[in-house]
């Protein structure tokens, strides 16, 4: 599986049988390909280029409370100025090839349990009738299935704690949930508290 950018290196960083790849372009680089791709002048192809990188390094950031271009945060780097194709290609190949030993049912399964956890939390977070707070659903231990899912909130309606329970049960099917979302109200006039 290859996922382009949109932070795929944070997203998958636990798991040793995934290769975390930067491939960057010097910015005058980028900009002649914008120009020839869409036939536009210079000034709207850096604009456009600018704007890119300005845009994803702001989602990256949100998301995943990370700078996306750390190096730190790559298992390799390459600048498409200094090598080209005939270099990179053999390198990343030799490289997947080193992490396959990596690729065990247990990592595997362990991804599968992260995109379920994902999932869910989509699934509730995108559904307009729940008021929520704060929702994580994450694996628990080691991230197989066996030890099933922690999910973690706050919610605004009483009736939303046994409706998104129902969700998270039915997405999870056969795994394992321990379900710690709670209710809290909304306080009408500032805070309410005991005098």
């Amino acid at each position: 599986m290859v996922l382009m950018g949109r932070g795929g290196n944070f997203l998958l960083k636990q798991f040793r049988f995934v290769l975390k790849i930067r491939i960057k372009a010097p910015f005058e680089q980028r900009v002649e390909r914008v120009m020839a791709r869409d036939d536009i002048n210079r000034e709207n192809a850096e604009y456009l280029v600018e704007k890119a990188d300005s845009e994803m390094a702001k989602a990256v950031y949100l998301i995943y409370g990370r700078d996306w271009d750390d190096p730190q945060e790559y298992d390799m780097i390459f600048d498409t100025s200094k090598q080209g194709l005939d270099v990179i290609v053999p390198e990343v190949k030799k490289a997947l090839l080193e992490r396959e030993k990596y690729n065990t049912p247990e990592e595997r399964q362990a991804l599968e349990i992260r995109a379920l956890a994902e999932r869910i939390k989509a699934a509730i977070l995108s559904d307009p009738d729940f008021i929520i707070s704060m929702l994580d659903v994450d694996p628990r231990e080691e991230g197989l299935a066996k030890y099933g899912l922690v999910v973690r909130g706050l919610v605004h309606k009483r009736e939303d704690v046994g409706l998104i329970e129902g969700i998270v049960k039915r997405m999870a099917g056969t795994i394992p949930v321990e379900f710690r979302v709670q209710y809290r109200a909304y306080p009408r006039f500032g805070r309410i508290g005991l005098t």
